[in-house]
């Protein structure tokens, strides 16, 4: 017979642990339970999804400085944890305007940030992922189950009348309400986009459109809590969608709107030069930037960065230019792309000029009106030279503009060398004709496209009393024509008529000279006598022998001299430029090199080249020289020892 202390033991000591070690584990479940975090990031190859709960909140795509989507994703996590944890409301959760982007604010911390990027990745603009954003983690704040309820994160408890507690799942149980995801829809024209109806209620999904022409909109996917909705845009404007479900309903506001324009092709640009220069296929493309966007009415277009992709370009060569861009317009929907030139560089067969236009007369302007007006023919290349001081007492508007009076559009090759305003004549001549000579000689020029009965700048320059302008021009019909040149000094910019007037005035220029350009060929024998060669000293003669261009300013000497040394020394040659008449400067492109005279006087001289002969040694110098405004010609080249 046992004794009544020991068997009375066993039911006292071991019941009550069995009972605290049942509530240990089911404590610590609990504790799990509610450290699970109900904010969460799924990672994926090229983007993060947010979900707070079983709700997504968003899909990030893009990087946000040095941010990727996948550490943009897991800050906003982290800080989401810690103000549901402190009990965070849907009342609390917000959009902002951040200059140009849009954030996600809850209880005034930010969260995370709709960047144009992130939200052209949708093609909407960031107010409209932003607000998005807010209904999708308000929603799921409403769905989190009581351990991460914030009246539980607050360690509250409510109570019914009867004493009772009264958790949040208690007193909502299911959502059986319907509700949209989101208020509105924004949906573009001929687009389609999806919405979700949120709600637990059993039934057949019916959907109705108030405007029938606005949108459409069908069930494309139903589930025991949701269905999902698609709404196709087909004319501009406002409407309503209503969505029902067993005794529930709902509506949502839609939206249809137009894109403000779409890329319709890839426009070409054509340029020329061997090579054509990195900066002119740049400047090429740039001009054509927006020429593939077709715009809706009200809409603008901005190129919103710099150009990618540009390279010099070979003969023969193309290359695509890339430029970032916006479309936007009033009520309409904002596009942000990309647009793309090709540019190409055409190899032209080489022309010898046929004309040269002369613009110096007057040289000194003292009064408004048009200096110059000449023919650019189709026939063959033309090269114009202009070059005028402001001697009006005030400031006027130079300008130069190609104009097309024909019913057909003209492409034309432009070369140009342009110079100035300076206070020095013949420092802004001589600068023109460097930088003309340098791209002459490489055929490096844009071919332009100039639409009928049109005109295109070429120069728009602010002329201080006093100061100079010069240039020289090589214009080359490609395609039409033929074109005018136009030269005038006005109060302000002002374009003029491409009219048969302006033709008829560009044909009767007197200051127009056929077949221009010179070649010539020398000898020199090293130790003999000097070989003297003249430049601008015959003048060339206009539409009539009695119109004489003296100095052939504009005139290019193509001059081939055959050096010799038939002694039996080494022999020294030097090749100079004498001024003639006055101070001189000159432009000369010597064996492939150009090269600048320094400006002297006379009876001075300045050297342009200089070389060694061997014993009987026979060899040829190339030359080019171009006189160039400002500069006192005619002068001579001098081939010494």
């Amino acid at each position: 017979m046992r004794g009544p202390g020991k068997a009375g033991l066993g039911p006292v000591m071991h019941t009550p642990l069995r009972w605290l070690s049942t509530a240990l584990v089911v404590l610590m479940l609990s504790v799990q339970a509610i450290a699970a975090p109900p904010a969460r990031v799924a990672p994926t190859a090229d983007s993060a999804r947010l979900t707070v709960g079983k709700k997504l909140i968003a899909i990030l795509r893009t990087k946000n400085g040095t941010l990727g989507p996948a550490d943009r994703a897991e800050l906003a996590a982290q800080r989401l944890n810690d103000l549901i944890e402190r009990g965070l409301e849907a009342g609390q959760i917000e959009a902002r305007p951040r200059g140009n982007d849009w954030a996600l604010y809850a209880a005034d911390q930010l969260i995370m940030v709709a960047t144009p990027a992130e939200s052209a990745t949708r093609q909407e603009k960031p107010s409209v992922t932003a607000e998005r954003w807010v209904s999708n983690l308000r929603a799921a704040l409403a769905d989190l189950p009581d351990g991460k309820s914030a009246d539980t994160l607050r360690g509250r408890t409510k109570h019914d009348k009867d004493g009772k507690s009264n958790s949040r799942r208690a007193s909502r149980g299911k959502r059986t309400r319907l509700e949209p995801e989101a208020a509105s829809l924004t949906v573009p024209m001929g687009e389609t986009r999806r919405i979700t109806i949120l709600g637990e209620t059993p039934g057949e999904v019916v959907v109705e459109v108030e405007g029938e022409k606005i949108a459409a909109a069908g069930v494309t996917d139903i589930k025991e809590a949701s269905a999902e909705i698609q709404v196709r845009g087909l004319g501009p404007g406002k409407t309503v969608v209503r969505v029902s479900r067993g005794e529930q309903n709902t509506a949502f506001t839609v939206w249809v709107k137009k894109f403000a324009g779409v890329l319709a092709e890839t426009p070409v640009a054509r340029v020329t030069g061997r090579p054509a220069p990195a900066d002119l296929v740049r400047r090429a493309a740039a001009e054509l930037a927006v020429a593939g966007v077709v715009r809706e009415e009200g809409a603008r277009v901005e190129v919103t960065g710099p150009a990618a992709g540009a390279q010099a370009l070979d003969s023969g060569k193309s290359a695509k230019i890339r430029f970032p861009i916006s479309i936007t317009g009033p009520g309409l929907l904002d596009v942000t792309t990309e647009a793309t030139v090709e540019v190409q560089n055409l190899d032209l067969t080489e022309q010898e000029t046929r004309t040269l236009l002369y613009s110096n007369d007057p040289e000194s302007v003292r009064e408004y009106g048009v200096l110059f007006e000449g023919l650019v023919s189709p026939e063959g290349p033309v090269r114009m030279l202009y070059h005028h001081q402001n001697r009006m007492g005030k400031a006027f508007s130079f300008q130069i503009y190609l104009l097309n009076p024909g019913d057909e559009p003209v492409q034309v090759q432009i070369i140009q060398g342009e110079a100035g305003p300076y206070k020095d004549p013949i420092q802004a001549g001589h600068r023109a004709g460097e930088r003309f000579l340098s791209a002459f000689t490489r055929d490096v020029g844009p071919i332009v496209r100039i639409p009928p009965k049109s005109v295109r700048p070429l120069l728009r320059e602010r002329l201080d009393h006093l100061l100079t302008v010069s240039g020289v021009y090589s214009f080359r019909v490609v395609e039409g024509g033929p074109l005018v040149a136009h030269v005038s000094a006005t109060a302000e910019p002002t374009a003029p008529q491409a009219d048969a007037e302006a033709l008829a005035a560009a044909q009767d220029e007197p200051h127009t000279y056929a077949m221009p350009d010179r070649n010539q060929s020398f000898q020199y024998e090293a130790g003999g006598r000097w070989l003297f060669m003249p430049l601008g000293k015959d003048a060339i003669s206009g539409r009539t022998e009695r119109r004489k261009l003296f100095g052939n300013y504009g005139v290019i000497y193509r001059i081939e001299i055959e050096l010799n040394n038939p002694r039996a020394e080494e022999q020294a040659v030097r090749l100079v430029l004498t001024p003639d008449s006055g101070v001189a400067r000159g432009v000369f492109l010597i064996e492939g090199r150009v090269v600048e005279a320094a400006q002297v006087a006379p009876p001075g001289e300045a050297l342009l080249w200089r070389g060694k002969l061997a014993p009987g040694e026979k060899r040829k110098l190339s030359l080019q020289a171009l006189p160039v405004g400002g500069t006192a010609y005619p002068v001579s080249l001098v081939v010494r020892p």
